[in-house]
């Protein structure tokens, strides 16, 4: 379980750049989200596996386009 930290962390850190990246690009498309609610999993959104890894899931709760 230990070996997978620092992948999990990678991969959470790949997760917030992916978010900040699709906020940027909502801005500029004219997308107002006031909402945004990160939660979930790899295994889920990905692919299965065993484990699930934390990973940021963008949930738009209130976007205006």
């Amino acid at each position: 379980m230990l070996a997978s930290v620092p992948f999990d962390k990678e991969l959470k850190e790949n997760g917030e750049q992916v978010l900040k990246g699709a906020a940027t690009l909502a801005k500029d498309k004219g997308v107002n989200c006031r909402t945004l609610l990160i939660t979930g999993s790899v295994a889920e959104n990905i692919v299965m596996a065993a484990a699930p890894c934390p990973v940021l899931i963008m949930k738009d709760t209130t976007c205006i386009i």
